[in-house]
């Protein structure tokens, strides 16, 4: 029998949308109808609070005051998960909301429409509160038990990965439908469909171009009023002609880069400012565009499958960190420049597959620094990390890192062919390494604790063994409090800051194992030695509480944490099997009382406290699955997940050692 004719939850990095990463195993299901008389077809089984009425099959309140009642008891078994609908119609004033026992679900609803969602339950009644003096009717509402495996994501901030073609792009959920209506340009600007405005000296004869003939004045083609203020969009646009000048797209105040060839090309930006998209001239600009599309583009709360390294892709998950260089890539922005060096933007195709790297040239071993002040404070680690590329030179050595009561950097020495052959560094330093991208790119960094309150350097340098020219290319500079460097955060004239990624699902205790199970999942970790533990652990998600919880994750210091505990009692745990960054590792706790196991890569770990052979029974229901210790986000897990899996039953020996291998 196959391993997966036995597991209840498959987690792997297969699919996701914005909010949710999809599990396998099993596919959602909901169940029968909770609720009786949601229809409200008759007066009955529902007890009113005042104002509340039925009639003309709806609920109508018409309440005076605030958290005015209207409920139905024993809808929820406590700890299963459930799937809700419902409508609010004739919405006069005031705020609704739909709870479990007083318990908030939907958050205050003050407009009609139909909401739906999942929740966990930890009340048994269902509660519609008028939270202060609704007016208003309910109706059909439906509460179904709900069955799935789908993670729960949070971020609320847009993230970089490494995609699938090893580009350092955005994760991001590009929409289906099309927002353009005569994007082909098939219809005649001032015929009805048209709906492009042509400045001075274009043209839209539908025959599928907007051509600009004359030169002078640079007067735009415009598409007003259907873009939304603050909302990110992909905008594809074919260029078919450029006679002479550039052309590009804008979204509101949102200049796109200047296109001066013939082309198709993707700009994804930030509408601002109005709700107009323009297609802008200049440089005398004489040509013709075609084919242009733009779809919203959804990046806040994405999760982040990455490719870091090749070969199958992994689940990202990483704290919140903010890039201290106010400019990442347009690197004519630093504080200074020596005199030897030149910078030329736009020079060759960075790691996120566009032409906007800098190519900075050493023209002598004198008068050699590039730096960016940034504000730092004494005794706080940070860490930082530049992309670079060699392009020709005799030395062949560029160096990255910060000025900060002294030099504390990396020296990056290339062979002829652009690959490293060594390094070294200078100063004291946490940690320093490099990591390859492809394509001749690496990215250094360093780590170091500040020396300095105020003003440090971030330095792109060269140390000179003869007067000659050197070229690299450089882009993506990061500068970030924290003892390792986390993945590229973009910055165009501030900080920007990244939010923690947080993975949960709850209500799923029917899929955990209750009195044997087996968890098993396949991470990595970003550094050696982490300052507090970090975990992945099924628990309860009521209580918030460690005290019944089957934990797998890192240590403090180098090792692992394994770890299940029963009614605040250990049963077993292993914290001393040592465990190195960047390498993953497949870890499964098999739990029955009495004969529990653990095994890592195919091989069994005795217990470092506790013992395998302790009885124990959880004093309350395991239906919380969360990337931390307890279901509340204490001991965050940081690293990579390929795969995790849940099974209801303890697996063997041999099993585990399969499994694991």
């Amino acid at each position: 029998m196959s391993l997966l004719d036995d597991v209840s939850i498959v987690v792997t990095p297969n699919g996701y949308k914005a909010g949710t990463l999809f599990g396998v195993i099993p596919v959602p299901t909901v169940g029968t109808e909770e609720v009786v008389n949601g229809d409200f077809a008759t007066d009955t089984d529902w007890t009113k609070g005042t104002g509340w009425t039925i009639s003309g099959g709806t609920a109508n309140a018409n309440t005076s005051g605030s958290y005015i009642n209207f409920y139905q008891n024993n809808v929820f078994t406590i700890g299963k998960a459930y799937q809700y609908e419902f409508t609010i119609l004739n919405y006069s004033q005031g705020e609704v909301r739909f709870t479990q026992g007083g318990v908030d679900i939907s958050g205050v609803k003050n407009a009609n429409g139909t909401y739906t969602g999942v929740f966990s339950a930890s009340q048994t009644s269902l509660y519609f509160q008028g939270v202060s003096s609704f007016i208003g009717s309910i109706d059909n509402v439906s509460v179904k038990e709900w069955t799935g495996a789908d993670m729960d994501v949070t971020r609320a901030t847009a993230a970089t990965r490494v995609d699938e073609a090893g580009l350092v792009n955005y994760a991001e959920v590009v929409s289906d439908t099309e927002l353009v209506s005569n994007g082909d340009f098939e219809i005649a600007s001032g015929d009805v469909g048209g709906f492009w405005t042509t400045g001075a000296g274009w043209a839209i004869l539908g025959n599928g171009l907007a051509t600009r003939a004359a030169t002078g004045t640079n007067f735009a083609v415009d598409r007003d009023s259907f873009l939304t203020i603050n909302q990110t969009y992909k905008v594809v646009i074919v260029v078919q002609v450029v006679t002479s000048g550039n052309v590009k797209v804008v979204l509101g105040a949102t200049n796109s880069p200047e296109f001066t060839a013939a082309g198709t090309y993707t700009f994804i930006g930030v509408q601002t400012n109005n709700t107009k998209l323009r297609i802008s001239p200049s440089n005398d600009y004489v040509g013709s565009v075609s084919n242009i599309s733009v779809k919203e583009v959804t990046r806040d709360n994405v999760p982040r499958i990455d490719y870091t390294g090749g070969g199958c892709p992994h689940i990202l998950a990483e704290p919140q960190r903010t890039n201290l260089i106010t400019y990442s890539e347009d690197f004519s922005s630093w504080t200074g420049k020596q005199s030897s060096i030149t910078l030329t933007s736009n020079s060759t195709i960075s790691p996120n597959g566009l032409q906007d790297a800098t190519k900075i040239v050493f023209s002598d071993n004198s008068q050699t620094q590039l730096f960016q002040y940034v504000t730092a404070v004494s005794g706080t680690v940070y860490a930082t990390s530049v992309f670079v590329k060699y392009k020709s030179g005799t030395d062949r050595n560029i160096t990255i890192g910060v000025y900060d009561s002294g030099f504390k950097t990396i020296q990056l020495n290339f062979n002829t062919d652009g690959t490293i052959a060594s390094t070294s560094t200078s100063g004291t330093l946490l940690d320093s390494g490099y990591e390859d991208y492809g394509n001749g790119w690496y990215r250094a960094y360093i780590v170091h604790t500040g020396a300095t309150t105020g003003n440090i350097e971030a330095q792109i340098n060269r140390v000179g063994l003869s007067n000659t020219v050197e070229e690299f290319y450089i882009w993506g500079e990061q500068l970030e409090v924290g003892s390792f460097p986390t993945s590229y955060i973009p910055t165009s004239g501030s900080t920007v800051t990244r939010n923690q990624d947080q993975f949960s699902r709850d209500g799923i205790g029917s899929l955990i194992g209750q009195t044997e199970g087996t968890f098993f999942i396949e991470l990595s970790k970003p550094v050696l030695n982490f300052s507090t533990q970090s975990l992945i652990s099924l628990n309860n998600a009521a209580s918030n509480s460690d005290a019944n919880s089957i934990a797998i994750g890192f240590d403090t210091g180098d090792d692992f944490f394994i770890r299940l505990q029963s009614n605040n009692v250990l049963v077993f745990q292993e914290t001393e099997t040592n465990a190195d960054t960047n390498t993953f590792y497949k870890v499964a706790i098999s739990y029955k009382s009495g004969e529990s196991l653990m095994y890592l890569n195919g091989s069994p770990l005795t217990p470092t406290s506790g013992n395998l052979s302790n009885a124990f029974t959880f004093a309350v229901i395991l239906d919380n699955l969360s990337f931390d210790f307890r279901g509340d986000g204490a001991l965050p897990f940081f690293g990579k997940v390929k795969q995790l899996q849940v099974y209801k039953t303890a697996l063997t020996d041999t099993q585990l050692a399969a499994l694991t291998s």
